[in-house]
This record gives C-alpha cells, sequence and structure tokens, in this order.
C-alpha cells in the first residue's frame, strides 16, 4: 500500500501463489480492500504486472472486459476503483522480449538495436546520478 499524499508505504499482505487461480486471487484482493478501507484507509487504483493471472483477474473484477480501467470499488461502490498494470514491469517485459529472442514480422527480423543502446545509455547514466546533471544522460 503506497500513500498518495503521504510517503507511506507498507506491505499489507504476503500470500504464496504459485498456481493461484484468477478467481482465488480477486477473493483475495476483496478481502484486502475491505479491511483496508474498514481500517480508514480510501483505496483509490490497484497496481499488478500483467502476468496472466493478474490480467484474467482484473477482467473478473471489471465483468468480464477490461475496456474500462475504472471499475465499482467492491468495498465502497460510492467510490470508483481504478485498475492499472505496473508501466515498468511492462516496458522491463518488452525490453527482455527484444533481447532474448529473434523476434521476426513477416519474415523481417525486428532489430533491438535501439533497445541495446538505450540500455547502454541508461547503465552509464544510472553510474553517474550523484552529479546533480551528469553529462553521460
Amino acid at each position: 500500500m503506497k500513500g498518495i499524499s503521504t510517503n507511506l508505504t507498507t506491505l499489507v499482505a504476503y500470500f504464496f501463489v504459485r498456481q493461484l487461480k484468477a478467481e482465488d486471487l480477486v477473493k483475495l484482493i476483496e478481502a484486502i480492500l475491505n479491511k483496508i478501507e474498514q481500517i480508514g484507509f480510501k483505496v483509490i487504483r490497484l497496481v499488478a504486472d500483467d502476468f496472466s493471472v493478474n490480467q484474467k483477474a482484473f477482467k473478473i473484477l471489471s465483468g468480464g472486459e477490461l475496456a474500462n480501467p475504472q471499475i465499482e470499488n467492491p468495498a465502497n461502490p460510492a467510490r470508483p476503483l481504478f485498475l492499472s498494470y505496473d508501466y515498468c514491469h511492462v516496458f522491463k517485459n518488452l525490453r527482455n522480449n527484444f533481447l532474448n529472442r529473434n523476434l521476426s514480422n513477416s519474415g523481417e527480423k525486428i532489430d533491438s538495436g535501439f533497445l541495446v543502446k538505450l540500455m547502454e545509455k541508461q547503465e552509464n547514466c544510472s553510474s553517474s546520478l550523484s552529479e546533480p546533471y551528469p553529462e553521460k544522460c
């Protein structure tokens, strides 16, 4: 759980999820939302990586289709709940697919050279972040 207007960040629950079914994940999400709301916090958004179980759980929560990122909040129907994928994780997966696989489109190889250069630039940049405006970046 992460605060929007505060620096509060805390672990709310931890579950071992090997072979977890989306239907069971939805039950866990709803139970945790209810507990968090009961103690006075207002949940505005759920964030997940794009793992298939999370995608299916989001579909179940949104009535079967993810056409709208806003759903009725199971803990408080008067307030909407937003579903979101962790964009950093999605970009990392995309990068890994380009770097670790030979991708093609209609028989033509998709070149990952740009991503390799971007990753190298980022690695060089992160090593000099102690400077206010690193020249390498």
